[in-house]
């Protein structure tokens, strides 16, 4: 080898040094997410300062996973899927991620005005009481089958899809409330598996996980505001360790089967249901393998975004708010409407055109870029913290509310999922289910009465609360 190789070669292991040591911002990023995140969600619940399952620590779960780890898996790679970034790429996307994170937290935290907004948000609710939670049940029976069997009609096609979602795990929190009201009642045993089973086939009949994850998420969200609220924050750990396990498992199988052929002589829910049978065969085709539920490839695409937009497209200022406006009108009636960066950035980076179609979770920081740079991560960054403190302190005023527990719930998955992206689509759907939650208890009130939100004292308790940490409780909202 000349001497003029062996400087060449020299020469390029310095600049590939170089370059991983700038991409280790991203891992510095990465664990700085994990630590804040892990002590959000745990240090006020330990110190009886809040809840444990509201949707900024589910939130948090996005942030730990969607900029922690998915942050630390690309920082350290050597290779990249979609781009080839350049040093002042890693530093724009650890600015921005620092940009939106520290505006979330800082927003949730230091405005209190959603909290007087929801104080005067959904304070006329429908009975609570199992005769009506079962009522109801034939209601979200007949949504979920429209949204599963209703032929694609312009602009019907669209609500049924949103309102059909939901209901299903709507269904199942109706179950899940009249049976925390009747312990006893094995009737209501039977008809929430029964429920859960039709909203696990329904969430089933494409491809996403995230209505599935709404599934699982649905029982410890129940579990929690209607039991777990009162107990000792020992036993409220152990048992969402449980939960967590098992949700971990029925996900990543759902995960490995999600992209099964279908037969078109099946049904959908025949076709959900050959997925679900077919997870046992998959893990052991896999070998296990979950890391579909770990990090993603989110932060490659916002690196890939980051480099798209600074180089080669224009920025698209207030995308994500046009597409959340645009959404429920088809596209057959509106051809040039707002589309996704999930959808186009697989497009204008050419990867579609050697791979295939595609569609990527290009990261709230790729989405940030999209529009212009930091200046709008901290725009949404506040949208983001005033929307999940306002949702929250609708829970604190009424923490047994099976409407506000049904929205939740079905929410759940997009919430989890939400930093991660397609962010413009995640935001219509959960305003989609935020809807669809005043819808049905819209229909229960004029199907029954309306029951005014009211105050009692520890003392007016049903007996099943004997047990209760005191601290974790605000009584003046039971």
């Amino acid at each position: 080898m000349s001497m003029l190789e062996q400087a060449g070669g020299a020469l390029a292991n310095r600049f590939a040094l170089l370059r991983l040591s700038m991409s280790y911002l991203l891992v510095i990023f990465g664990f700085f997410v994990l630590i804040i995140s892990s002590l959000l969600i745990v240090m006020p619940y330990v110190r009886g300062r809040a809840d444990l399952v509201t949707a900024w620590t589910v939130f948090q779960i996005s942030c730990l996973n969607f900029l922690g780890v998915a942050s630390i898996q690309t920082g350290r790679a050597w290779t990249h899927q979609y781009t080839t970034p350049r040093d002042s790429d890693y530093v724009k996307y650890a600015l921005g991620g620092l940009a939106f994170y520290v505006t979330v937290i800082f927003t949730y935290y230091f405005f209190s005005f959603p909290d007087r907004v929801a104080s005067r948000t959904m304070v006329k609710v429908a009975p609570r009481v199992p005769r009506v939670m079962t009522s109801l049940l034939p209601v979200c029976l007949a949504l979920t089958l429209g949204y599963v069997f209703v032929p694609n009609i312009q602009l019907l096609g669209q609500w049924m899809m949103i309102v059909g979602k939901s209901s299903a795990v709507f269904a199942v929190v109706f179950c899940f409330c009249a049976w925390a009201q009747r312990p006893w009642n094995t009737w209501l045993v039977v008809l929430a598996g029964m429920f859960m089973l039709m909203a696990v086939l329904a969430s089933n009949t494409e491809f996403g996980r995230r209505d599935f994850l709404a599934c699982l998420m649905s029982v410890p969200i129940c579990w929690y505001w209607l039991r777990g609220r009162y107990l000792s924050a020992a036993r409220v750990g152990s048992i969402s360790t449980v939960f967590i396990v098992i949700g971990g498992i029925a996900l990543a199988g759902v995960s490995i089967t999600r992209h099964m052929y279908r037969n078109p002589d099946q049904s959908v829910f025949q076709a959900a249901w050959e997925k679900v049978k077919a997870i046992p065969d998959a893990f052991q085709q896999s070998g296990g393998n979950t890391d579909v539920l770990w990090g993603s490839d989110c932060a490659e695409a916002s690196l890939a975004a980051i480099r798209l937009y600074d180089h080669s497209k224009p920025t698209k200022p207030f995308l994500i708010a046009q597409y959340v406006l645009a959404h429920p009108i088809p596209r057959a009636w509106w051809p040039d409407k707002p589309d996704g960066l999930g959808r186009t950035l697989p497009i204008d980076t050419g990867w579609t055109a050697q791979h295939g179609a595609g569609n990527w979770g290009p990261g709230i920081i790729g989405h940030g870029y999209q529009e212009g740079g930091i200046p709008f991560l901290v725009f949404y960054g506040i949208l983001a913290g005033w929307g999940l403190r306002f949702f929250d302190a609708m829970l604190k005023k009424d923490p047994n509310n099976p409407y506000l527990l049904g929205i939740f719930a079905a929410a759940s998955g997009q919430l989890i999922a939400w930093c991660r992206g397609d962010v413009a689509l995640f935001t219509a759907t959960i305003l989609g289910v935020y809807v669809a939650g005043f819808l049905v208890n819209y229909l229960a009130r004029l199907m029954f009465w309306t029951d005014h939100l009211g105050a009692v004292t520890v003392e007016q308790l049903p007996p099943e609360y004997a047990e209760i940490n005191h601290s974790q409780v605000d009584w003046q909202y039971y």
